[in-house]
Formats: C-alpha cells, structure tokens, sequence
C-alpha cells in the first residue's frame, strides 16, 4: 500500500493487500475502495499470499457452497497433488470430514497422504477396490477438475443423494458420467465458477479468515520455483510441466 485516502482507517501506507478478484491486471499502481482490500497480517509468508485469491477461496467455497458438510462426513476429489487439495485436506480437517484423493501417478500417493489425506488412490485404480476402501463413509460431496473418465470415478464414489461438482475440464474431455448412477443413486451435478455474480460478494470476507491461516506453521501451497519477470519465458515452459509457478516483480 502505497497511499491512502482521507478518513481511511482500514488500511494504511506499508500494509500488504490483497487485491479484489476483479482485478486481473499488469499494473504498477491501481485505485481501490478501501473496503475491497485485504489486509495481510504481517507474520504472513508473502508467496502465500500472492497465491490466495485463487485457491484457498475455491476450497473455502466448494466445501462450503454445495452440502452442508458434518463431521465425520468425507468429500472425494481428484488432483489430490495440486495447491488447491492442499488447501481442501487443511479445511476439511478443522471440520472433521474425512478427504479421499485422487492421484494420477502411484508415486504420488505417500506424498499426498503425507500432507494429510486420509485415503489416497491412483485415479485408473480399479474403481471396486477404490471403493472397498471406503466402506463405512459418507461421501457426500465430490470435486472434479479433470473431467473425462476421472470425474465418472468420482461419481462412483459418492454416496446415495451426493453431489458432484465441477470446476474445471483439465483434460479438455467431456465429463463421463453414468446416466444409471445419477438416477438411482439420486446423485446430483453442479457446476463452480469463483467469478460468478453470486459468488463474487462471498470472497472478500472468506478471504479475511483464510488469510490469518499462512502465518509461521500454517497452511502452504507448494512452490515449485521462482523467477524474476525477465525470464517469463522460461517461468511460462515451466508452468507448462507442471507445478506452482510464481513471477517476482520486485527490483531486487
């Protein structure tokens, strides 16, 4: 924060800010009501923070948006070694619903147990013995953003009256879906959008509580690297590959 108005008190000079969502712009400076601004707490990692308005909120808003979650109840997702899992794995657990992850290489799967998911399966497992493995649970809630085959073996985890919902076609696949389970199953599909009208008007206030969670030993994103904006290029091939990719825009 470079400057502020008269009779602002919510922000002042020196303060990191996070941004309205609907601000998706390369600027050095921009204009914003103070209202609309996040303050980060100082003890806060930076790269954490430049990576909250995308993840953290989508987690916060699917398990949130869809099925009123209780404890003990246990939501299914895949991409289970994505940024927004780890954020999924953190908030279900201080709520008590169990996590069932979706991994697509078996040398993932003690990585992504490691970071807290309680059941970790290879996305083409054999989808009997995927469910063997939950026996006992109520998955209720599903989180597809592979689409294909993958979100049909979502939709085959879930319990009768579950809901599966849909944020992204990473595949670029239509979504595979059993017409036979949907119907006797009662199960239900939903699609998410964070930029929705609906929605916009919720991330602010998520985003105040999430960000009080990076501080020292809180929730992380894992990074995989870092370059400064003059090798964009070669920060854009990586990303390709795979992996969190940060640019730092900074002089130093």
């Amino acid at each position: 924060m470079i400057a502020v108005g008269e009779g602002v008190t919510s922000v002042k000079v020196g303060d990191r800010v996070i941004l309205p969502f609907t601000i998706r712009k390369w600027q050095q400076r921009v204009l914003v009501p103070a209202e609309e601004l996040i303050v980060v707490p100082p003890d806060a990692d930076p790269q954490q923070a430049a990576m909250m308005a995308i993840n953290p909120v989508t987690a916060a808003l699917l398990l949130d948006q869809y099925v009123d979650l209780q404890p003990g109840d246990a939501v299914a997702y895949n991409a289970a070694t994505s940024g927004l899992a780890q954020w999924l794995v953190a908030l279900a657990g201080r709520r008590g619903v169990r996590t069932i992850g979706l991994v697509r290489h078996r040398a993932d799967v003690e990585r992504v147990k490691r970071g807290g998911c309680e059941i970790v399966a290879v996305d083409d497992e054999e989808i009997g013995a995927i469910q063997a493995r939950l026996q006992g649970l109520n998955v209720r809630l599903a989180l597809d953003v592979i689409g294909g085959a993958s979100a049909g073996r979502l939709l085959h985890l879930l319990s009768p009256k579950g809901k599966l919902v849909t944020y992204g076609v990473v595949s670029g696949k239509p979504m595979e879906l059993p017409g036979s389970l949907l119907i006797w199953n009662q199960l239900t599909v939903e699609g998410f959008f964070e930029g929705h009208p609906h929605i916009l008007p919720k991330i602010a206030p998520i985003l105040r509580e999430l960000v009080k969670m990076i501080g020292p030993g809180g929730i992380r994103q894992p990074i995989a690297a870092t370059y400064p904006v003059d090798r964009v290029k070669e920060a854009v091939a990586h990303a390709v590959k795979g992996g969190r990719i940060l640019l730092c825009l900074s002089d130093g």
